[in-house]
């Protein structure tokens, strides 16, 4: 079974990856998924430390893979959008004057 290697994107972490070959798609789509579920969640809850948003995801997950719909799918959202919402969800942070 030949191995490639794989460098999976999630958030602010990265994961390096020797994976088979033949599955290599299938790992960088789910990547990808778990990356827009992060910026979607960093945008919805900006004061979660990490390790609860990254619990928050895989939560979120298990509620997919059981058939629970989520109210909005991250698929139905761009990529870009999910990163410009996180930045304006941060400077909502901030004091007003």
């Amino acid at each position: 079974m030949d191995k490639s290697k794989a460098n999976i994107k999630i958030g602010s972490k990265k994961l390096y990856l020797s994976i088979p070959v033949e599955n290599e798609r299938v790992y960088h789509l789910v990547g990808q998924e778990l990356d827009r579920l992060y910026y979607v969640y960093k945008a919805r809850y900006p004061l979660l430390k990490e390790t609860e948003l990254y619990a928050t995801i895989a939560y979120v997950c298990a509620l997919q893979k059981a058939g629970i719909n989520i109210k909005e799918p991250p698929s139905a959202i761009s990529y870009c959008k999910l990163r410009w919402r996180t930045f304006l969800a941060v400077l909502k942070q901030f004091p007003q004057k």
